[in-house]
């Protein structure tokens, strides 16, 4: 029970706090003049086991848009922005949302050999950013894959573990977007979030 109530509590923070503010962020460079906030939705996770590392990547994607809110006409301005995610009992980097991510529609490391770009099909939440036209995509999808590394060295990450999931986007003039969540139980196969749920 504390174990639980320790997630739970995890989780919620993660899902109700804003990201705070970093340094570069700015809120008067160009575009961001009466910008409004991107937004995510339809949520997929999914993972897989890697035998040969004996250990777990875990893949989350999502639909973006922005502008995010109804009747918004600003202008999309995620190019420069970040993917933040928050898993318990794990550590996960944030991920730049370069002009490469956004056309890929793939967080991962794009690395032949050592890379984790070829885990993103693990989800099918759609495409990227057309090529070239980055800085008029007001919708598109991202897939982030994630090694899971444990918090702790006595963590040992095995089937069937739940791990909450909270995550949202940030455009690169400070403006976070909405927050999703989920439990995830390690190994389960793919499971979709559709919005509203």
């Amino acid at each position: 029970m504390p174990r639980f109530l320790f997630l739970f509590a995890l989780f919620l923070v993660a899902s109700c706090q804003p990201l705070p503010p970093y340094a570069g962020w700015d809120p008067a460079g160009v575009n961001c003049q009466g910008n409004t906030e991107p937004f995510i939705q339809n949520v997929q996770v999914n993972s897989a086991y890697l035998g040969e590392e004996d250990t777990w990547v875990l893949v989350v994607g999502f639909n973006w848009a922005d502008p995010g809110r109804g009747g918004a006409s600003d202008p999309p301005n995620l190019d420069g922005g970040e993917f933040s995610v928050e898993l318990s009992d794990f550590i996960a980097e944030d991920t730049p949302l370069t002009t490469s991510v956004l056309e890929t529609g793939c967080g991962g490391d794009p690395d032949p050999e050592i890379g984790t770009a070829n885990y993103c099909g693990l989800v099918n939440v759609g495409s990227g950013c057309p090529n070239g036209g980055v800085d008029s995509c007001a919708t598109a999808s991202l897939a982030v894959p994630i090694l899971l590394t444990p918090t702790s060295s006595e963590t040992v990450p095995l089937e069937g573990d739940p791990i909450e999931i909270a995550l949202r986007i940030r455009d690169r003039c400070g403006m976070t977007s909405n927050s999703k969540g989920t439990t995830y139980f390690l190994g389960q196969g793919l499971i979709i979030e559709e919005d509203g749920s």
